[in-house]
């Protein structure tokens, strides 16, 4: 959906808000030639993620930068995406706001994010006109975030099974079993819900 929403060509410029170490960039840039400028807070994942680059063989993109998600490098980037990295932004509106300020006229900004609590709909409509930002498509990814659990923890469950799994293995699976039951209880109370959405800048 990312890369049907932004359609990048070879030459564009996109910021990858909140890259982490760097793998949803290098896909981003191997399927569509487009140059990813990643940014994150934190400097061991900017590290990571520079090395993967560079082992990848990929030229001079990606490229990582340490930096504020909510007001990025001023780069010339015609988009920007962000993959469930806004929602550790204290402001959002304020964030909104400074992502636009970084991008050409005309730039749009594709993202998902969790968020809590019901009224979801209303309060991001309600956040979008206050930062000031067109939205093109607002969708509710709640249903394909609680199959995703289910198949998180049947995986785990699965290799719970498996005789070669090393009691430090068998702990991750088990807390990978916890936390998903924890997030199917808090979709079905409406306490979380993921959301996608694509806004454009003036």
């Amino acid at each position: 959906m990312l890369l049907a929403s932004l359609d990048p060509r070879p030459g564009d410029r996109l910021l990858d808000l909140g890259s982490g170490v760097g793998g949803v960039a290098l896909e981003v840039h191997r399927r569509t030639g487009a140059e990813i400028v990643g940014v994150d807070v934190s400097p061991r994942a900017v590290a990571i993620a520079t090395r993967l680059a560079r082992r990848s063989g990929v030229g001079a993109s990606p490229r990582f930068v340490v930096g504020d998600l909510a007001r990025p490098p001023l780069v010339g980037a015609s988009s920007a995406y962000a993959i469930d990295s806004l929602m550790f932004v204290p402001d959002l509106a304020g964030a909104l706001r400074g992502i636009g300020t970084t991008l050409e006229p005309g730039g749009r900004l594709f993202a998902t994010l969790l968020v809590r609590g019901p009224g979801a709909r209303d309060r991001l409509s309600r956040l979008f006109r206050a930062a000031g930002v067109r939205v093109e498509q607002l969708d509710d990814l709640t249903a394909a975030l609680e199959a995703r659990s289910r198949e998180r923890a049947a995986t785990a469950r699965a290799l719970l099974q498996e005789s070669r799994t090393t009691l430090r293995g068998r702990l991750a699976m088990l807390l990978v079993v916890a936390e998903e039951a924890l997030v199917r209880i808090l979709i079905a109370r409406g306490q979380v819900g993921r959301w996608r959405f694509l806004a454009r800048y003036p």
